[in-house]
């Protein structure tokens, strides 16, 4: 929500999970989907090759991700929409 507040250490973040998961699995990030909906998905939007975020999402995630698809409503099955278009399933 857009009054909530998320602490935690400096330098941990969405998008430093994601990059330590992809060097893991050796995935190019030009090769990662990710899907977010809040402010604290910004950085491992950044990161994905392909970063979508919800159209429920909070107000500034467009602004401040700079790039990126707007997708469906979460509570519409937008992941799922998207993923059925992408893979054509």
């Amino acid at each position: 929500t857009p009054d909530s507040l998320e602490i935690m250490a400096g330098g941990v973040n969405k998008g430093v999970a994601l990059a330590a998961l992809l060097e893991r699995i050796d995935v190019k990030a030009e090769e990662c989907l990710a899907f977010g909906d809040n402010l604290n998905d910004v950085e491992m939007l950044s990161l994905a090759g392909e970063a979508h975020y919800m159209h429920n999402a909070h107000p500034e995630m467009a602004e401040r991700l700079g790039r990126g698809r707007q997708i469906g409503h979460h509570g519409e099955a937008g992941v799922a929409t998207l993923l059925r278009e992408r893979f054509g399933l």
